[in-house]
């Protein structure tokens, strides 16, 4: 690459040189072919012009010839010397040649009044290509971009007058002082390299990525909530989690399902004063109880007991037929009285109130448990316990049957002894996340989530209702920060966290991969616009979806652009052109634009401004970035390469 560089800087300006000098001294040659002195003079005019000339078409030529490559800014910085070059050449030949005749020019005239036009015509064409040359060092490729239709604003503007957000503006709304990285201030489509795909082991195809200032979010507007929508290899990981674990403050919440995020930033989180927790199934010893929360700072242990049944059970966000939707409320029902048999009764220690006893007690033989709800029924000193336990005790076998295997499957994860020590595990509680000072990593992979989104659900279920039912008494802000929330399935808790979290210091950060994704866990278009209405802001790149694309045409507006028009007709008199402008209707981006989209840019939408169009903060672009983060296996190549 270092020799590519070098040849199109030195190549086009020893081309233009060698013309400026080998050339001179054909007027001789070229004024021999005229019939004429007149033509003679002319000819001759001519091969003076001719050098100086062919030095700026070669400049000219060679700068259309390197559009498109990543190094073109190069080429136009070593024609913008070749231009130079020339033009001195141009100017010191001349001054050598006036500068013999100065003895003989008649007292009174000027010694410029001499001077040769034709090379005078020479070095302004070397100028007018280093011109050229000077725009194409400055912007690269776009230099060549044809002009777009000129926007009409104001009242001319008859069709709308939507526009891209400035990036002053987006300074003014995403403040680098803020924890939450939104994306890079620079405008992507208007960069050198806009016409090239984005690789991500080719710097060449960066352009300012990485180089340019930080768009964060500081919660200060809205919700305080953001969506990310990206597609399958997206960077989502790259752009989104990496930066804003790096740069967020507060107390730290992340869903890792490729177990990437906590390797790479745990050190820095950990030189900054806080306490970081990783939850990997691998490391079975580090571990918290789901339960410890229940009934405390104002809850009352009912409504929490039944809150944590809801999150093993697989909920849905759609009407499910009344067969199904009877033995889920049965299933759910029993796994509420084990609960509440486990930490109400009286007759469980403290320490042995966990999910693990909870799954122990369900998983005994069907007559066994049958005997032991109805022990639960006679011995228990709650009323509620035994309301929820009564309806099993003279249950019919055949549909006692059927609630005990819903019940069996939606907890089978809990028989795993890695899985149910993250959740029954006493190395770290719930108040610690509420203390503002710890940071949580959720290393479950996209297998587990599939599998077992019970698991995941129980976590983050825990970790909010810990913080929200403290009603605002926690120190600073806690982000949940969720990558592939998707395969979680439907979470009522993070519909009230999406509603009420600001007052209670919560603020959620999810990534999808298209909003189809979202609208299959939350329920259709209906409740994806629940989503959108309460969301501060919401950010798509990498767009592969037509109807997705469609929605973010619409979404960015309309504007009004002036066409030239030009008529031709043709009859028995002759023919007649006219030419006149019209205003027409454009949408500010088509669909097929964002489909085209490089996937280091993005357009993110926040209520009442215009859409903002900018770069991603992909941290292995960012020196600063790089310097904190530790290489893994995922990104060690990327990190060492810079």
């Amino acid at each position: 690459m270092t020799v590519n560089r070098i040849l199109l800087t030195v190549i086009p300006a020893a081309l233009m040189v060698a013309a400026a000098i080998v050339m001179p001294g054909i007027e001789h040659w070229l004024a021999a072919f005229g019939t004429t002195p007149q033509a003679k003079l002319m000819l001759g005019r001519i091969a003076l012009a001719l050098p100086y000339v062919t030095a700026a078409a070669i400049g000219v030529i060679v700068l259309f010839a390197a559009n498109g490559s990543v190094n073109i800014r190069r080429t136009g910085w070593g024609t913008l010397a070749g231009c130079g070059a020339v033009i001195v050449i141009a100017i010191t030949r001349e001054t050598i040649r006036l500068a013999r005749m100065a003895g003989s020019v008649p007292v009174g005239q000027s010694l410029l009044t001499y001077a040769d036009p034709a090379t005078a015509v020479g070095a302004s064409a070397a100028l007018l290509a280093g011109v050229f040359a000077l725009r194409v060092g400055l912007k690269g490729n776009a230099a060549f971009a044809t002009r777009p239709p000129r926007r009409i604003h104001g009242s001319r503007a008859i069709h709308g007058e939507a526009d891209w957000m400035k990036m002053a503006d987006a300074t003014k709304l995403f403040p680098e002082s803020g924890g939450i990285v939104v994306g890079e201030r620079y405008r992507v489509d208007r960069d050198s390299i806009a016409a090239m795909p984005f690789r991500a082991d080719d710097p060449q195809s960066w352009g300012a990525g990485g180089k340019s200032p930080l768009l964060c979010f500081d919660g200060s507007f809205g919700s305080s909530h953001g969506i990310v929508f990206a597609g399958s290899g997206g960077f989502k990981t790259t752009s989104v989690t990496v930066p804003t674990a790096l740069k967020w403050g507060g107390s730290l919440v992340v869903v890792d399902p490729s177990s990437e995020v906590a390797p790479m930033v745990v050190d820095h989180r950990r030189k900054a004063g806080r306490k970081v927790i990783v939850l990997d199934p691998a490391t079975p010893a580090v571990g918290f109880n789901a339960l410890d929360w229940i009934g405390r700072f104002g809850g009352t242990k009912e409504e929490d007991i039944v809150a944590v049944a809801t999150w093993i059970m697989t909920d849905n966000a759609r009407t499910a037929s009344a067969r199904d939707d009877f033995f889920r409320a049965s299933a759910m029902q029993l796994l509420t009285a084990l609960i509440s048999d486990v930490c109400l009764s009286g007759h469980t220690d403290e320490k042995d109130q966990t999910l693990r006893r909870v799954r122990a007690n369900l998983s005994e033989p069907e007559p066994k448990l049958r005997e032991r709800l109805t022990r639960i029924y006679e011995g228990s000193e709650s009323d509620f316990v035994k309301e929820n336990v009564a309806v099993f005790v003279n249950m019919t076998p055949e549909t006692f049957s059927g609630v005990y295997a819903n019940a069996v499957k939606e907890t089978h994860w809990l028989s795993y002894p890695n899985y149910a020590a993250l959740v029954s595990g006493d190395s770290f509680s719930t108040d610690d996340l509420a203390d503002g000072d710890t940071d949580v990593f959720i290393a479950l992979d996209l297998k587990v989530l599939e599998a077992h989104p019970g698991l995941a659900r129980v976590v983050i279920g825990s970790f909010l209702n810990a913080i929200y039912n403290r009603n605002g008494d926690v120190k600073g802000r806690t982000l949940f920060l969720l990558d592939e929330v998707a395969r979680l399935g439907y979470l009522r808790i993070l519909e009230t966290a999406r509603d009420a979290g600001r007052k209670y210091g919560i603020t959620l950060t999810m990534i999808f991969q298209s909003i189809g994704q979202m609208r299959e866990a939350y329920g259709g278009r209906d409740a994806t616009s629940k989503w959108f209405e309460s969301a501060s802001w919401i950010s798509f790149a990498a767009i592969n979806d037509p109807d997705t694309a469609d929605y973010i045409s619409k979404r960015c507006g309309d504007t009004t652009v002036e066409v030239d028009q030009t008529n031709r007709s043709t009859g028995m008199k002759g023919s007649s052109r006219s030419r006149s402008k019209q205003l027409s209707r454009r949408p500010l981006i088509m669909p097929h634009e964002v489909l085209r989209m490089r996937a280091d840019e993005q357009i993110v939408f926040t209520a009442g401004n215009p859409p903002l169009r900018c770069g991603r903060a992909i941290w292995f672009r960012r020196a600063d970035m790089k310097a904190c983060v530790k290489p893994n296996a995922f990104f060690r190549d990327s990190v060492e390469k810079q």
